[in-house]
């Protein structure tokens, strides 16, 4: 289906897969992690591998882990995230979280399935003398390993770049919820709590581990609205998007193609997503992009189009496309998010488009 529920077997999870197209889905638990665990942490959950049937297919994962309170004491759960493994990345925290104290419930999105797992700092495991310190090895019947072999989809040249894990909620929490800390690299102190334990509202410790960098790709900020507009990171241009209901969404600029182009085609711009909340939002787009002076002559300008990515991996050009050369802009609606690049003739480009190029003329109204 197009929006899958699954729950992991040994593991208080759930998951809710949303894909544009129907997808088949199925999970993988292992007792050991795909790969060594950043220092200093230690898994509270098992390893749960989300498999999405074809892969290419744009898709979302909502998940909500409850960790039981012989896992790990309520005074440490401020101190523990939802982590994302996948062969490209490596292990790295949802960008954005949520955690319930009372219900010992974390909630995330990721954008697109990977291998989930709640890590913390290994020194609030319970003690070597609680019963309960096996748990977490327990949970999954014993059974001989599995080997992990992560599927790789088939890539161009350039490798396309890693899914945007870009969990979107509301700049406010909601009430009894906070947003989630990303573990340090360096466990702290064990914290002082008062005896009344964690309250519900209060804000957690700040702890920050941010995953490397990829140069190539530029996210934006998350915005929440039924109405956004928004400037792509480092491009000249802007993305209007609008739904009749709230919705959250980031611009990500990436350097590199993320499907190969057409024959004879090459970019004249960067290429731009638009990655919203949900794909089965109804959302409504207007692309407005630039080609810079320096990647083409004024006069090849109209052999150029503006391109979105389908899912099947084709770029195809957008309709109702309006060009004005003394902008050099080039416009066109769509009517779901997609990744966009003005695309034409390899012949008629002269420079490759750079990520710090600015036009000084007016922007778009």
């Amino acid at each position: 289906g197009s929006k899958v529920r699954v729950a992991p077997p040994g593991m208080d999870a759930k998951c809710i897969i949303s894909a544009r197209d129907p997808v088949q889905v199925t999970t993988e638990i292992f007792t050991d992690p795909p790969a060594p665990l950043p220092s200093g942490l230690a898994t509270y959950s098992v390893y749960a591998h989300i498999v999405q049937d074809p892969v290419t297919v744009p898709s979302a994962v909502d998940l909500r882990v409850t960790l039981a309170p012989e896992l790990v004491a309520q005074d440490y759960l401020p101190y523990l995230a939802i982590y994302a493994y996948d062969s490209t990345s490596g292990w790295a925290p949802l960008e954005a979280q949520e955690v319930n104290y009372q219900t010992r419930t974390f909630t995330g999105r990721d954008r697109g399935p990977r291998t989930y797992a709640v890590l913390g700092p290994e020194d609030y495991r319970p003690g070597p003398n609680a019963e309960s310190r096996m748990r977490v090895a327990e949970v999954v019947p014993e059974q001989p390993a599995v080997p992990f072999m992560p599927e790789v989809p088939e890539v161009p040249e350039q490798a396309a770049p890693a899914p945007v894990s870009a969990p979107l909620v509301p700049a406010e929490p909601k009430t009894g919820r906070v947003s989630s800390p990303l573990v340090p690299s360096e466990p702290p102190d064990r914290p002082t709590v008062p005896e009344s334990g964690v309250s519900a509202t209060d804000p957690p410790p700040l702890a920050v581990a941010a995953a490397k960098a990829d140069p190539t790709i530029r996210q934006g900020a998350i915005t929440w609205g039924s109405s956004v507009k928004l400037q792509p990171p480092d491009m000249d241009g802007l993305i209007e998007l609008r739904s009749d209901a709230p919705f959250g969404v980031r611009l990500v600029a990436y350097q590199n193609p993320p499907a190969p182009l057409p024959d004879g085609l090459a970019a004249f711009t960067e290429f731009v997503a638009a990655d919203c909340q949900s794909p089965e939002e109804s959302v409504n787009l207007k692309i407005h992009l630039r080609v810079a002076p320096e990647v083409c002559s004024a006069d090849a300008l109209e052999q150029l189009s503006l391109y979105a990515l389908e899912a099947n991996g084709t770029w195809m050009p957008l309709g109702e496309l309006k060009r004005d050369p003394a902008r050099r802009q080039f416009t066109a609606p769509d009517s779901k998010p997609r990744i966009y690049a003005v695309l034409g003739p390899a012949a008629l480009r002269t420079q490759a488009p750079s990520p710090m190029a600015k036009i000084d003329v007016p922007r778009p109204q």
